[in-house]
């Protein structure tokens, strides 16, 4: 799709990017702006050709309040939408905007509205990224040294803590999608942030010109996201297979090494081996950094006795009953997310765990004094599918501190009678999380039972 065909056609750039009206609820995120406002019109027809009766196509406006006029911009937006026949609703980010670091923290905050939409009715999120967009994230990810997951820059499929992500127009320049605007009379909202000099990815637009003349162009560019892609998804296909024997995570969110195992591989699978269970525990959308990863490596390859803690996660080495040298990874127990009032619907907690609430509720985590309430019961819970004591029943104690629990229902959640981790003294209960992990069928995730699992897995 580097070239403009003449039988181009967006009804099949949409199929080939896994896009099927039959099966699939769309949120579109949609700014207002050139780029999303002719992808919604685009998946509109898409949807409107559909023969049988399509799946809800639907679209968020957040609105970010960093501008005076975000508001007005927004409505105007979503009054375009509705004219374009789009259902369409505005969220206002209610928390206040940073001093620095802004584009990122919106950025941030949109995909969790996006993914709190999305939950309802596990739909895939559309965005309008094109091929400029691509290029100039992999020139940032190269500024930084990325390595090869950076590099494979924004995915035209991608996950999302359980909600899949689909970004059709990878491959298309934003002229393109500019005229598509101009002759479909499409109008739209021309942002000046995105001209500011202030910000880094405006930056290497500005620059994109002179890159092109010495052949980092944003089709080149594009090339190799797609390379890099490739080489990432057939990594990841690897790392999988070390799952259970090198490395596992736990539905209570917590990792291990075998470190007998993990010293077999080569350096360079031990190094993603690292940053695949490190990135997953940790609760981040982004890698660790290859610096993070050198030392965490040099940690590992000379195995101390005592725990460490890097970026905010903690590694304590202990030797399981069956003598495996294990390495647990979990959350810095000492840093406890805070504690708050949630109202109904999906929440992501910690990063890590993917909670639903059928009514308002108070959420914190257990703590050291909560988790001596449900020890007992812990070390007496099996799986009636599984023979064999899991492994995580090993793991330190500091490493379940940070599991939500959540109090002051209304309804009584359907707890199933395997599940030991019920109630708390102080009335809190935490949610069945080795139930949902265990059994993922939809009579286990309704809407009138609190749940929750973690995201890492």
């Amino acid at each position: 799709m580097d070239d403009v065909r003449p039988q181009f056609s967006w009804h099949d750039l949409c199929i080939n990017a896994g896009l099927n009206p039959l099966k699939q609820p769309v949120v579109l995120a949609v700014s207002g702006g050139v780029d999303s406002m002719a992808m919604a019109h685009i998946l509109h027809q898409f949807w409107a050709q559909c023969q049988s009766e399509p799946k809800s196509l639907r679209a968020l406006i957040i609105d970010h309040g960093i501008r005076a006029n975000s508001a007005h911009e927004a409505a105007l937006t979503a009054q375009r939408l509705t004219a374009f026949g789009i259902p369409n609703r505005i969220e206002r980010l209610a928390a206040p905007a940073p001093e620095t670091g802004i584009q990122a923290w919106a950025r941030d905050h949109r995909y969790q509205a996006l993914w709190r939409e999305a939950c309802r009715d596990q739909a895939v999120i559309v965005t309008g990224h094109h091929k400029e967009d691509q290029a100039e994230t992999i020139m940032m990810r190269l500024s930084k040294g990325s390595g090869i997951k950076g590099l494979a820059g924004m995915k035209l499929q991608s996950d999302r803590h359980g909600i899949k992500i689909i970004r059709p127009f990878l491959s298309i320049s934003k002229q393109m999608l500019c005229d598509y605007a101009d002759q479909h009379g499409i109008e739209y909202i021309n942002d000046p942030s995105n001209d500011n000099p202030q910000f880094e990815r405006v930056r290497w637009r500005q620059a994109q010109s002179h890159f092109d003349s010495m052949g980092f162009s944003a089709a080149n560019l594009s090339r190799l996201a797609r390379s890099f892609a490739a080489l990432d998804e057939a990594i990841n296909n690897q790392i999988q297979g070390f799952k259970g024997k090198v490395f596992d995570l736990s539905p209570l969110g917590q990792g291990w090494i075998d470190h007998s195992a993990w010293q077999g591989l080569p350096e360079v699978l031990q190094r993603l081996v690292l940053a695949h269970i490190l990135q997953r525990v940790a609760g981040s959308i982004h890698p660790p950094s290859q610096d993070a990863l050198t030392r965490l490596h040099a940690w590992f390859d000379d195995l101390p006795s005592k725990a460490r803690t890097l970026g905010g996660v903690e590694f304590a080495p202990k030797v399981n009953q069956a003598g495996r040298q294990l390495v647990w990874v979990y959350p810095e127990a000492e840093r406890p997310w805070q504690a708050m009032d949630y109202p109904e619907g999906h929440h992501m907690i910690d990063g890590r765990w993917h909670l639903y609430l059928p009514q308002s509720a108070h959420v914190y985590p257990l703590g050291a004094s909560g988790f001596a309430e449900v020890k007992h019961l812990l070390k007496q819970s099996r799986q009636k599918d599984h023979s064999a004591r899991p492994v995580w029943l090993d793991a330190p104690a500091r490493s379940f501190w940070r599991l939500p629990v959540v109090k002051n229902l209304k309804k009584t959640p359907n707890f199933l009678a395997q599940n030991p981790l019920i109630a708390l003294e102080d009335g809190g209960v935490i949610p069945h999380v080795i139930n949902i992990e265990m059994n993922k069928s939809k009579t286990s995730m309704n809407a009138e039972t609190s749940w929750m699992r973690f995201s890492g897995q």
